[in-house]
């Protein structure tokens, strides 16, 4: 079973193999981080702590540890199941109370988690937009052929009244892609956030060894 370590393990050998790749070699890149895929970008990149981009390599199918199965959401076979992206296995961390490095990565690693099982759930939620909207324009299509009311707006109310249960699954089905959508980009905004604190740990760690 793949663990949050084994998945860190993988992600800092993409970040590592993808800056060799495009032979980067600077101070910063101790502080390099994996970013994944958002909408409209075709791969993952990393990202260099000195503000360089580039497109990530390919994940490794194996690993130091032994192996690695993909993410921890991932199934056998590798397809992401489909996943609530609000819902989260983790507590929040406390901030009155001494963290380390390992609760940020571990937070880090379920947003990434949730953001490629929330991006599968999203899809899902368009296409069933689609289906509902389509299912809706088709009945009250069918029902406006079938109204006798005297006047444009009674033969409207009428078609709308018989299709209410469309009409309804349709604007339910709007909402939740809306929702859906607000929470992956608040999600992305939480990731950046621990990434940040991320940072902030390791120079804070790599100062005192300096010392």
């Amino acid at each position: 079973m793949t663990t949050a370590t084994d998945y860190a393990a993988v992600l800092r050998d993409c970040v590592e193999r993808t800056l060799q790749h495009h032979r980067h070699v600077c101070t910063s890149a101790a502080t390099a981080q994996y970013w994944p895929a958002e909408p409209g970008q075709e791969r993952p990149a990393v990202a260099c702590g000195c503000g360089e981009v580039f497109d990530a390599l390919p994940l490794s199918t194996s690993s130091a540890s032994g192996g690695f199965a993909g993410p921890p959401t991932a199934e056998p076979s590798g397809a992401l199941v489909a996943t609530d992206p609000v819902q989260s296995v983790l507590a929040l961390i406390d901030p009155t109370k001494v963290y380390g490095p390992a609760e940020v990565e571990e937070h880090i690693l379920d947003c990434v988690s949730r953001l490629e099982t929330g991006a599968v759930f999203e899809r899902e939620c368009i296409l069933r937009e689609h289906a509902a909207k389509t299912t809706y324009d088709v009945a009250y299509a069918r029902a406006m052929v079938k109204v006798t009311g005297s006047s444009a707006d009674m033969r409207k109310a009428e078609a709308f009244v018989e299709t209410e249960a469309e009409y309804l699954e349709w604007q339910e089905a709007a909402m939740l892609v809306k929702a859906v959508k607000t929470t992956m980009h608040n999600l992305r905004s939480v990731l950046s956030g621990y990434q940040s604190v991320a940072s902030s740990i390791r120079a804070a760690y790599q100062g005192t060894k300096n010392h």
